[in-house]
């Protein structure tokens, strides 16, 4: 079967196009076969490509830097159970059951949290506002953006915390007394 080509030209706006050309190939699509969507101007065609690879690699990225930051908090976390080994043992010692270890390093934890959020919230905010002003796509940063870093800091933290508190339940704390 052969198909017959009839050029469409259309204007859109550069807000979201890969949306909408994947919309004008599931929309003009012909048995099951989508469309192809071709630009006239060839420069921004591969400008496009670039910006589709570009968005793939910083994908990657961020899952690299999302492991990178489950190793540093890890680390973080090996340095909070060392400093305070004395006050788990104690409390161990004393009765104390497993919530009340696990809300002991938590409530470390949050603290830290809290204060860089508070420190470096309004800076990264000022920085990433302007690197996105320079974009040919105008990004605004809604207020949820922030949102998910922070409750994957907190989920990472939490599973963490539960963690070491298991890995001290099971552990003989007397030696860390008689330092």
């Amino acid at each position: 079967m052969q198909f017959v080509v009839h050029p469409l030209c259309i204007r859109i706006l550069e807000i979201d196009i890969l949306k909408t050309i994947d919309y004008l190939e599931r929309y003009f699509e012909v048995e099951g076969q989508a469309a192809n969507v071709q630009f006239m101007d060839k420069k921004f065609e591969s400008w496009l490509n670039y910006q589709i690879r570009l968005n793939s690699f910083t994908n990657m990225l961020t899952i690299i830097a999302a492991l990178l930051s489950c190793f540093a908090i890890y680390g973080l976390s090996i340095s909070v159970v060392r400093d305070k080994m004395k006050q788990i043992a104690i409390r161990k010692i004393c009765g104390a059951d497993l919530i009340h270890i696990i809300y002991l390093l938590v409530r470390e934890f949050a603290a830290n949290l809290l204060i860089s959020v508070l420190i470096f919230a309004p800076i990264t905010y000022l920085i990433i506002n302007e690197l996105l002003r320079a974009f040919v796509y105008s990004t605004k940063i809604q207020w949820l953006d922030p949102v998910y870093p922070i409750a994957y800091c907190t989920l990472v933290i939490a599973v963490l915390c539960i963690w070491q508190a298991l890995n001290l339940t099971k552990s003989d704390l007397s030696e860390a007394l008689k330092k």
